[in-house]
């Protein structure tokens, strides 16, 4: 369970029963179609679906190059609510973002709708996390 506040929250409405939603979000393979910046997603689990404990890499290109983070899922409840945590990598996002942890809940909306809320937080490290942390606000 996540105490802390939220840094990041952003809340979207979905013409979709959570359900649908929910296989939607859970697909791995589809993080790069709603998620701006990733370009791939490795399944270091082996696993496409999100599950606790299954772990993969988000492929970021950055100019001629790649990025990456790894996120595990360390708490999952079917259409309901995941928590992942993202470390290492080449991004190496600890060292800027201690502690970062995304949350996504789906909850029902008027008309047989969703809901989809992300909640990220995270500790500033040093100057350069708390430069990034003035842009996230």
């Amino acid at each position: 369970m996540i105490t802390k506040k939220s840094r990041i929250t952003i809340e979207i409405k979905i013409d979709a029963p959570r359900n649908v939603v929910g296989n939607y979000v859970d697909d791995l393979s589809q993080i790069p179609s709603f998620h701006p910046t990733v370009k791939r997603v490795d399944l270091l689990s082996g696993k496409k679906y999100r599950e606790k404990g299954v772990k993969y890499q988000c492929v970021i290109p950055k100019g001629n190059k790649e990025w990456s983070c790894i996120e595990e899922v360390t708490e999952y409840e079917k259409d309901k609510r995941m928590v992942t945590v993202s470390y290492g990598g080449s991004a190496n996002i600890e060292k800027y973002l201690r502690n970062f942890t995304s949350e996504l809940l789906l909850t029902d909306n008027q008309n047989n709708g969703t809901i989809l809320t992300l909640k990220n937080y995270y500790e500033p490290e040093g100057l350069i996390g708390n430069i990034i942390n003035i842009f996230f606000k």
